[in-house]
């Protein structure tokens, strides 16, 4: 019979949903408490780019300044060493990051206005939204009863990943309607203006 904490299935086939719990909690102790203010600033963030996709915006506006943001922030928040257990959690949840940036990529609506390409996020956008947080939210409670210490981290990069596949997805899918994209302001002497 294999010691106790030597493989966390053993301990989960012995001890049950009681085990899971302590395991998750001490996951979250070793990683400290969840910084309640991140937590919020993050997803407040990630609600203002949904409304606005939502709402339609120009195609060659987004911007990838906040999911390499995402991305950094959770470069910064990774616990060293990494463990197996670790890669076993951050792989599958980048390539979940991934797949959601093509599913909701391919299933914006691109229409003409005002003679520009436009862009908006459709009902079966925002499904893809929920299943990537459902998925998420599965990853985290598997990291933490594994006892993965950047179960929360990992998150953060899965939705920057997620924003920059879906907008080189759109932007591929754009260049195909050989619609003409509003073009970008730039600064002139401190004054924004059109080119």
């Amino acid at each position: 019979m294999l010691p106790p904490g030597f493989h966390p299935w053993v301990d989960v086939a012995r001890s049950g949903p009681t085990y899971l719990r302590t395991r998750a909690m001490s996951s979250y102790e070793r990683q400290g408490n969840v910084n309640v203010i991140e937590v919020v600033l993050i997803a407040a963030v990630v609600i203002l780019l949904i409304g606005r996709r939502f709402a339609g915006t120009p195609v060659g506006t987004r911007s990838l300044v906040v999911p390499l943001i995402l991305i950094a922030y959770s470069a910064t928040q990774l616990h060293f060493p990494i463990t197996v257990t670790d890669v076993l959690l951050i792989l599958p949840e980048l390539a979940l990051g991934v797949l959601a940036g093509v599913g909701r990529g391919y299933t914006i609506k691109l229409y003409e206005r005002d003679g520009h390409l436009w862009q908006r996020y459709q009902l079966a956008t925002i499904a893809v939204w929920i299943a990537m947080i459902a998925a998420r939210i599965g990853f985290e409670t598997w990291g933490h009863a594994l006892g993965a210490s950047n179960a929360t981290s990992v998150g953060f990069a899965a939705f920057g990943f997620s924003f920059v596949v879906e907008s080189f997805v759109v932007a591929r899918r754009a260049a195909a309607t050989g619609t003409p994209l509003l073009p970008r302001p730039v600064r002139v002497r401190g004054v924004a203006g059109i080119r």
